[in-house]
């Protein structure tokens, strides 16, 4: 019988197309993934599972009622404001000679330092009068 080393030895020289066929093998289904470090990794544990036995039915009793546990969002995650621009953007104008930086967060605005609620809030603070926000830091819909 071969040593493990030696087996993950042979199992590392494989290329994607030779994993997939040792991954039918050991799994009894084509991979979703024709990612050769992927492959690898998965045939590597499998061999180990098999050669020194899986994880025991008290572990696999555990890791079942933590599954059970976890929420997962129905929704995708956003990476998106309330006002739809991506958190971490940052709008740029030019406004009577000077170079104007607003950076998008989640909690608002940036503007020099300070947070805004709103693009209009952060463009009355740069000029003084009240702007339609989205006009002003030229954001399009």
């Amino acid at each position: 019988m071969k040593s493990i080393a030696d087996e993950l030895a042979e199992l590392r020289a494989l290329d994607a197309t030779a994993l997939a066929q040792r991954y039918v093998e050991l799994f009894e289904r084509p991979p979703r993934s024709m990612n050769r470090e992927h492959l690898f990794r998965k045939c590597a544990l499998r061999v180990q599972e098999q050669r020194f036995g899986g994880l025991s039915a008290t572990a696999k009793a555990r890791l079942e009622q933590l599954v059970a546990q976890i929420e997962i969002p129905t929704a995708p995650p956003t990476n998106e404001n309330s006002d739809g621009l991506t958190v971490g953007s940052e709008l740029v104008r030019e406004w009577r000679g000077r170079e104007l930086r607003l950076a998008v967060t989640d909690d608002g605005y940036v503007f020099e330092g300070t947070t805004y609620g709103s693009l209009s809030a952060a463009a009355k603070a740069v000029t003084g009068a009240h702007w339609n926000g989205r006009m002003f830091w030229g954001v399009k819909r």
